[in-house]
């Protein structure tokens, strides 16, 4: 019998749950999958590389089909940080925009070199960001949520629903009052639907202000200076697209 290559171990912290997940660089047979990735012209095909490479590489704890979208970003990039290396090189164009001799808006034809170690990237919550409301003080009647995985996206858009009631209904994860908790997977849709259209205008601007409008985004911001121009700038990175 052939002996086993003994394979590096690492500890990440689950944006979402800060729960501390055991995880190993990608092998050969994921960077088999990673080229499917970069080989496919579908969003579905490149999604679900993605969550089988992550199941894979933490050794099944994690169920990507349940993390946020946030979840999947972080952990894709932790992986390829330890497996293909911390330092991806990046060129932007200047957004600078200046006036030529006949006074036409030109934009700078400067392009910025810049290097991004990615696993120092986190997951940004905004300040009073909020996934759990309480509705009704006097009886400690509330409502959490959970946030959107990859999946409850496309249904979303797959189906066209875009306004803020159904997106709100497909991301409750429980109700709740004083002396018990009510998973949304066990209520009726009907009730959840119910105790939605009863939340007082007020409250569901404030869901809206502090859950839906503040959700966690990947993000890295970044300084820097056009050789062309010498405009000093700043642009934000936000999303996994954005680091490849």
């Amino acid at each position: 019998m052939l002996p086993k290559l003994d394979t590096p171990t690492f500890f990440l912290n689950v944006p979402s749950t800060k729960k501390k997940t055991k995880y190993r660089p990608f092998c050969m047979k994921e960077e088999k999958i990673l080229m499917l990735i970069k080989e496919a012209k579908d969003t579905d095909s490149m999604v679900q590389g993605m969550k089988d490479i992550i199941n894979a590489c933490t050794f099944g704890k994690l169920d990507s089909d349940s993390l946020a979208v946030f979840d999947i970003e972080y952990i894709f990039l932790q992986l390829r940080s330890k497996s293909v290396g911390e330092m991806v090189e990046l060129e932007m164009r200047c957004q600078e925009v200046h006036n030529d001799e006949d006074g036409n808006k030109k934009q700078c034809p400067g392009v910025i070199p810049i290097q991004i170690d990615i696993s120092k990237i986190k997951v940004k919550f905004p300040k009073d960001h909020n996934n759990t409301f309480i509705l009704d003080k006097k009886n400690g009647i509330g409502i959490k949520f959970k946030y959107p995985t990859i999946d409850t996206m496309k249904m979303i858009e797959d189906n066209d629903k875009t306004d803020d009631f159904e997106f709100i209904i497909e991301l409750v994860d429980s109700i709740f009052d004083a002396d018990n908790v009510y998973s949304a997977n066990d209520i009726p849709r009907e009730e959840i639907e119910e105790f939605i259209d009863s939340i007082s205008s007020k409250d569901f601007i404030e869901i809206k202000k502090n859950f839906f409008d503040k959700m966690p985004m990947l993000s890295h911001t970044i300084k820097y200076t056009c050789p062309k121009c010498g405009k000093e700038d700043e642009y934000t990175f936000e999303g996994i697209a954005d680091f490849f």
